[in-house]
């Protein structure tokens, strides 16, 4: 497999904003953020299992499998506590002030976006110790 530097950049650039999101901004505008987020992630799992090959889309079946469940979970969370808000929640989203609540709720959704991604490693790791031999072994020719 080869390694790009764009490619390594625009994961890095991904990551960081996806921390800096989680982790740096305030806990009600993460929440929204991220839960803006949950709603796209099946499609991402979607795209990805019928878009690539080989390693990656064994990857990316096993993040499917092992995301749907939860990303459906936190869409559900994220809609009821929407509903929940009074006036003063938009007034305040950008407020540092730290309800344990808030912070809970990030926390949940940053590890139900996260987990998935085991499952695709798991499945990469069954995909490469279960793969049959001709694919690995070149076949012998009959020698005359």
């Amino acid at each position: 497999m080869r390694y790009s530097m764009r490619r390594l950049l625009i994961a890095m650039t991904l990551a960081s904003i996806y921390a800096g999101v989680a982790f740096g901004s305030p806990p009600r505008l993460a929440l929204v953020l991220l839960g803006l987020l949950s709603f796209v992630m099946p499609a991402i799992y979607v795209g990805g299992v019928v878009y690539s090959r080989r390693n990656w889309r064994a990857f990316w079946i096993g993040t499917a499998v092992c995301g749907f469940i939860p990303a459906l979970y936190v869409d559900w969370i994220v809609v009821v506590f929407s509903l929940d808000f009074d006036e003063d929640f938009w007034f305040q989203l950008f407020s540092r002030s730290e309800s344990s609540d808030f912070v809970i709720g990030v926390v949940m959704l940053v590890v139900a976006q996260t987990l998935p991604c085991l499952g695709g490693l798991a499945c990469v790791v069954m995909r490469r110790l279960f793969k049959s031999q001709r694919m690995i072994m070149p076949t012998a020719s009959a020698e005359s």
